[in-house]
């Protein structure tokens, strides 16, 4: 079968959309098998993912909107980067510090595909 994307965004505009591969839910099976949490963090990285796959959040927002501990929430991240869903970490060593990545272009991405 070839490779789909579900655009998940309302917007009036292409630069306003984010395209899911089709592979991506069962990527998601994939992660709740080593952690269910794995799952609530990607969807939230995945939805606030902007230009390049390229997230931005402060650590704990994320861990408060994924109803986690910090320590979960690195635990997380942890396997999520081993996975390959995301790439490029940088964590601040501060609990309200920024936390960026890049969501794998393969589960998701802001470009329209052909």
């Amino acid at each position: 079968m070839s490779d789909q994307h579900v655009p998940t965004r309302a917007a009036s505009d292409d630069q306003d959309k984010l395209y899911v591969n089709q592979t991506t839910f069962a990527e998601l099976g994939n992660l709740s098998l080593v952690n269910p949490q794995n799952v609530s963090v990607m969807l939230t990285l995945m939805s606030v993912v902007g230009s390049n796959g390229i997230v931005q959040i402060p650590q704990a927002a994320l861990a408060d909107h994924c109803k986690i501990t910090l320590k979960e929430l690195g635990k997380a991240i942890a396997d999520l980067t081993a996975l390959g869903a995301i790439s490029s970490v940088e964590l601040s060593p501060e609990p309200d510090g920024l936390f960026t990545c890049v969501v794998s272009p393969e589960l998701v991405t802001t470009e329209k595909p052909e």
